[in-house]
């Protein structure tokens, strides 16, 4: 059985190439300052052995983080669905790599494997670029700060008329 994030794979590696085993999590990781949960991540791990590796595939990976909005700066939660994630979990590092990130070793003390590192770099690819509570985010006012959600302000938004792009209208 998996503990936490890890899987034993000294059976595994024994049998013969294709052999499969399948697990479930459910359960709240702690990936330190990068990612915070709000809720379990679910799961379904197959792990497959393969000559010198196994192969490591997670199905249908739901979870929900807790953000902090780029417009606002309040914390919200976003639900991330990942279909599917697939990784390489070798018994030696390969002779020639560009690389040290572009694969993933098998402990050889344990002969376990950590897919904490592997889950991690696959949730925040899957973060958007810039975090937005909602749609309808109007975020803080640039000169006092107010949060332009709850309340107007009264500070004047424009720059006296002025527009600084308007020079770009006669370059064609």
């Amino acid at each position: 059985m998996a503990q936490e994030l890890k899987f034993p794979v000294v059976e595994l590696l024994k049998k013969p190439q294709g052999t499969r085993e399948e697990y479930e999590i459910n359960l709240k990781p702690n990936f330190g300052e990068d990612i915070t949960f709000k809720s379990n991540l679910k799961a379904k791990v197959i792990l497959m052995a393969l000559k010198d590796e196994i192969h490591v595939e997670l199905r249908d990976l739901e979870t929900e983080i807790e953000r902090h909005c780029d417009k606002c700066l309040k914390k919200y939660g976003e639900k991330v669905h990942i279909p599917l994630v697939e990784g390489e979990y070798l018994t030696e590092p390969p002779k020639y790599t560009e690389k040290d990130e572009d694969f993933f070793l098998i402990d050889k003390k344990d002969l376990n494997i950590d897919i904490t590192d592997l889950l991690r770099q696959e949730i925040l690819l899957h973060f958007p670029l810039i975090s937005v509570c909602s749609k309808s985010c109007k975020g803080l006012c640039p000169k006092c700060g107010t949060d332009l959600n709850k309340r107007k302000c009264d500070c004047k938004t424009s720059d006296d008329g002025k527009k600084p792009l308007a020079v770009l209208k006669y370059f064609k």
